[in-house]
């Protein structure tokens, strides 16, 4: 299940309410990520984006007014390995500046990465001409990836680039859509932390996670080391 807290400050006390967003019906949930509000608004910004991904599926839900709307499911893709962790990542809405030296406002991109592939899913604003007009949002893949060793975490590296980590103890960074890599370093000295380890039920070896050890901001990669 899923709960979400609110935190609020009355006076000089602060206040915690819980409230519960999913039921136990979807699952174990195994990743978890908000869409955080871009560099500038868009129309994206009123639905509340959350994307959450259980056993088989990662869903990408609206959460407005107290409502969880289902918008959008990704089933797990068929060779994934049984017992393989998901990971999820937001590129957030950017504005960036084109060769003709105008602006462009870049949609917001969903990394779904999970054993050997990583899929990137761009949500699009649609203006429905209803009366009033409303607004609604498709999800399009826009590029899925195959890599040789099984994914370990993923983040965004700005607008254009990714870094991930593999089983390999290597840290990649490519081009998010021509999938070009730009770099490879081997982080197996720096001793990550992971956090969580289990048994994986359908094989019986040890699984571990090291998702939450790999952070960007602003451009910049950081890594939880043990030391």
């Amino acid at each position: 299940m899923l709960n979400l807290f609110n935190i609020s400050r009355m006076l000089v006390m602060w206040m915690v309410s819980k409230e519960l967003i999913l039921s136990g019906s979807v699952g174990p949930l195994f990743a978890i990520a908000h869409l955080l509000p871009g560099s500038t608004s868009h129309p994206v910004d009123i639905f509340s984006l959350v994307a959450i991904s259980n056993a088989t599926k990662t869903m990408i839900a609206s959460f407005q007014n107290e409502k969880v709307l289902i918008l959008h499911q990704i089933p797990r893709p068929k060779t994934v390995r049984e017992g393989a962790l998901p990971y999820l990542a937001w590129r957030r809405v950017v504005m960036r500046d084109t060769k003709g030296g105008r602006k462009k406002l870049l949609d917001p991109v969903l990394a779904i990465g999970w054993g050997n592939t990583i899929e990137l899913i761009r949500i699009v604003i649609q203006n429905k001409p209803d009366h009033p007009p409303r607004l609604s949002l498709d999800f399009v893949s826009v590029a899925r990836h195959s890599i040789d060793t099984e994914l370990c975490g993923l983040q965004w590296l700005g607008s254009a680039a990714m870094a991930y980590l593999n089983a390999a103890d290597e840290l990649r960074v490519v081009d998010a859509l021509s999938f070009e890599e730009l770099e490879i370093s081997s982080v197996k000295d720096m001793e990550l932390v992971f956090h969580t380890r289990f048994v994986n039920a359908a094989t019986g070896t040890q699984e571990v996670c090291y998702g939450p050890s790999i952070k960007t901001y602003k451009g910049r990669l950081y890594l939880l080391v043990s030391e």
